[in-house]
């Protein structure tokens, strides 16, 4: 397993200690794998160890996190070359495998032990845990004066049991899987609200306040598996994380597993009250404030009541003389600060160009084309379809060619992420069975990461098709792609720009106006700004007096076509010119006198004349020549004779030539541009 870290240590706790992990209080037995905790409690066994049969070397590492580690005894001499250290890496994945075997095989003898004892264990009635709690029994058994409470897989299969004793002391079967396990009180149906918890009392105290189904999860890190599963099982349900609030714990673990299993499932977070300082979990709100208010504030936070709406006055007797809050700007007049962009373009309008031309800026604090950065720091760059190589390229061809200053070129080492994820898992949103959109996993790993980076001032996503598995035609999925872009800013504070590809018809427009993103225009209505990108048009070369088509293709017309507060001036295109390695820079452009002509037209203004030296020529024999000079374009005849025509307009037109005496005849006019 190429991922499992080497390290080279005088012996296996020293490599322990480097990896993180507390050494197992049990002695290894060399050959055999050994169990033990890495979460602080005795009845875990997430932690795996097997030292080589040779104890010159060992495979570890903790399932809970998918960490693994690979030791080797550190010896003297050089260090292992490529063989050696391959052969080491086959050995540990060798002895990984052989150990996630064994777990396996533990599990399912675990779980025969679990279903044997179940099935040995008596209805509970009177038992001193549940009458201390003030619970029923529920579904619990009774087995040596133990409650026994099935933990089933999401087949419905028992994996474990959970024994609590009349003192409140709770074991898990040993060896058992509690990965996704839970227990259901009640029957979930896709009905009604459905409540995943922590502990069985909880889980009894919600069930018998509000009636609805409840999901005993054991712990935490167990509510989003199972939040997963039920998700997928029941797509169109409410589903309710009735979270504990262990505010005096470090960390505060049962808020922040509930929120992010809520988050996850686009389900609703709820956490128990205490007038008091005692209590974490819902279990104690209903033994201090009884069930009723259990039930009421679960019941308000799913279903609010109603409420007056709007809820203020509507007084705006203040704004009339008090000055209004100032807008913050990360490009002055153009691009707000803490709020979400698009940037629509058609392929090869150099959409991802602009965006590491901004990303730089918001670290130099300088635009090629003049806009003003007011503030500066960090940047990240989240590229779904470019690689490494790709990063490369474009870094290189900035430091070659963008004249950075030896400040600028540290800066932008120290405070430009670029993240290229061709081929790499980057949905941010992802479609459940019925079609509804949630967020992902990589999306919670984003926020994290940004919230991350000191001063992060702005945040390019490109492009929009890649990071959603929404359909790009309905609304609702566009405007949630947006919405997550611009929480994205709010909650970090930089200018996010949401890369998309635009309509056709955008590109042959004579003035860009909003809503240009190819598919459903919501995406736009859910963001605060629109830029727009495009080609020059061959209409606008002829009126800058451009008439070499990979001239004019290297021409783009950035424009500001949304904003809810950036002044008029703003909304004024600006030409960029794409120039070495595909830089921008802000392009000369001077409209053509009328009556001047292009360089093609200007050579076949040149061939007439040298023709008509001898006599007047047949537009025929004219255009035999012009094509045999290339300054005709079109892979056929007939697109051959409409280059031809234009030439033929355009020279007309600037009063360069005239019909001659017979049809079909041309000549230069005396006196014309020389």
């Amino acid at each position: 397993m190429s991922g499992m870290e080497v390290i080279f240590a005088p012996d296996c706790r020293e490599a322990f200690e480097r990896a993180g992990l507390e050494f197992p209080e049990r002695e290894p037995e060399p050959g055999r794998l050994c169990r033990f905790p890495t979460n602080g409690r005795k009845d875990d066994a997430a932690g795996w160890l097997r030292i080589f049969p040779d104890q010159n070397g060992a495979a570890f590492g903790d399932w809970r996190s998918g960490a693994a580690f690979t030791w080797q005894r550190q010896k003297d001499g050089p260090p292992p070359n490529p063989g050696e250290l391959a052969a080491i890496r086959a050995r540990a994945e060798e002895a990984r495998k052989q150990a996630e075997a064994e777990r396996e095989q533990g599990y399912q003898e675990a779980a025969r032990k679990a279903a044997a004892t179940w099935q040995a264990a008596e209805p509970a009635t009177a038992h001193a845990y549940l009458e201390r709690k003030g619970i029923a029994a529920h579904i619990a058994r009774e087995r040596g004066g133990w409650l026994v409470i099935p933990v089933f897989d999401q087949d419905g299969g028992i994996q474990s049991v959970q024994s609590v004793s009349p003192t409140g002391e709770k074991r898990f079967m040993p060896g058992g899987k509690m990965t996704g396990g839970r227990c259901w009180i009640g029957e979930p149906t896709e009905a009604g609200p459905l409540v995943l918890c922590e502990g069985y009392a909880t889980g009894a105290s919600i069930h018998e306040a509000t009636r609805w189904p409840v999901a005993c999860c054991f712990t935490a890190g167990n509510l989003r598996r199972v939040a997963c599963d039920v998700r997928e099982r029941f797509p169109r349900a409410k589903l309710v994380i009735a979270g504990d609030d262990d505010r005096a714990t470090e960390g505060n673990p049962g808020r922040t597993k509930a929120l992010e299993a809520a988050r996850v499932v686009q389900g609703i977070a709820v956490f128990p009250s205490f007038d008091s300082g005692q209590g974490s979990d819902f279990n104690d709100m209903a033994q201090q404030a009884g069930p009723e208010a259990l039930r009421r504030l679960i019941a308000d936070t799913v279903e609010p009541p109603p409420t007056l709406w709007p809820a203020d006055s509507g007084s705006i007797a203040d704004y009339l003389d008090t000055p209004p809050p100032a807008l913050h700007w990360f490009a002055h007049e153009r691009l707000l600060a803490n709020r979400a962009h698009l940037l629509t373009g058609m392929g090869g309008t150099s959409k991802t160009t602009v965006l590491y031309h901004l990303g730089i800026a918001a670290v130099t604090g300088r635009l090629p084309w003049g806009w003003q950065i007011e503030r500066t720091g960090a940047a990240l760059l989240l590229l779904a379809e470019d690689d490494a190589a790709n990063v490369h390229r474009v870094i290189a061809n900035h430091a070659r060619h963008a004249d950075l200053s030896p400040h600028e070129r540290r800066l932008i080492a120290e405070r430009l992420k670029v993240f290229p994820m061709a081929g790499q898992a980057c949905r941010l949103l992802a479609a459940g069975p019925n079609g509804t959109l949630h967020e992902t996993k990589e999306a919670a790993g984003l926020f994290a990461l940004a919230k991350r980076i000191p001063e992060l001032r702005f945040i390019a996503l490109d492009p929009a098709l890649a990071l959603t598995e929404g359909d790009e035609m309905s609304p609702a999925h566009q405007r949630r792609l947006g919405e997550l872009a611009d929480r994205l800013a709010l909650e970090t504070g930089a200018c996010v720009v949401l890369a998309s590809h635009a309509a056709k018809a955008s590109n042959m427009a004579d003035e860009l106006g909003s809503h240009t993103s190819r598919g459903s225009g919501a995406i736009t209505d859910a963001v605060r700004g629109e830029l727009a990108l495009r080609t020059m048009t061959a209409a606008e070369a002829r009126k800058y007096g451009i008439s070499d088509t990979a001239e004019r293709k290297a021409h783009v017309q950035l424009t500001l076509t949304k904003s809810n507060a950036a002044p008029p001036a703003a909304f004024v295109p600006v030409w960029l010119k794409r120039g070495t390695g595909g830089l921008l820079s802000v392009a000369e452009l001077a409209e053509s006198e009328t009556g001047t002509i292009g360089t093609r037209e200007r050579k076949a203004l040149d061939l007439l004349r040298e023709l008509s030296a001898l006599e007047a020529p047949q537009l025929k024999d004219w255009r035999e020549a012009c094509d045999a000079a290339g300054l005709l374009t079109g892979r056929n005849e007939e697109a051959r004779k409409k280059s031809m025509q234009r030439i033929l307009r355009a020279l007309m037109a600037a009063g360069e030539i005239e019909p001659g005496m017979r049809k079909g005849v041309y000549a230069p006019v005396a006196g014309g541009e020389e």
